[in-house]
């Protein structure tokens, strides 16, 4: 999953430090998510929030292997980590970059995080997972802290 798009109702500090980003508004994704789920539906459906319960739940330890990348400039990034996180803790391989700075979508404007990218997806494809899980992030606190 790369800048994966996720949501919930508790924002998380991305979110809050982020909420007037020129790629992704809070305000923008709250639209988005209104428009994408179920009628009557809100952004802690298993859809938009992936760790918030759901139907899949049981099956997550089935996982072979999972590649999450975000970038720390993104508002969704906090999302990414805590699923990374939660995937850590159902015993599920996963592998992971973050990076400082950027921003959602940044792939498409800047050659070399485009590579980046590209270079990692190959290594996970190709199981050599050496230069990945790039930092520590549970410095990183990607914890909900308020609701709007």
């Amino acid at each position: 999953m790369n800048q994966a798009y996720f949501g919930g109702l508790e924002r998380t500090q991305s979110e809050i430090r982020l909420k007037d980003d020129p790629y992704v508004a809070l305000y923008v994704n709250d639209v988005l998510w209104t428009l994408a789920l179920p009628k009557n539906q809100n952004r802690d459906h298993e859809f938009c929030n992936p760790i918030s319960g759901g139907t899949y739940l049981g099956r997550v330890f089935r996982l072979p292997k999972v590649y999450i990348k975000g970038d720390f400039g993104d508002p969704l990034v906090d999302r990414s980590v805590q699923l990374v996180q939660f995937l850590q803790s159902c015993r599920v391989p996963v592998y992971y970059r973050f990076n400082e700075g950027g921003f959602h979508g940044m792939e498409l404007l800047n050659q070399t995080a485009a590579q980046q990218l590209y270079n990692d997806m190959k290594a996970f494809a190709n199981d050599v997972h050496a230069n990945l899980n790039s930092e520590d992030i549970s410095h990183h606190h990607a914890t909900a802290t308020a609701t709007y």
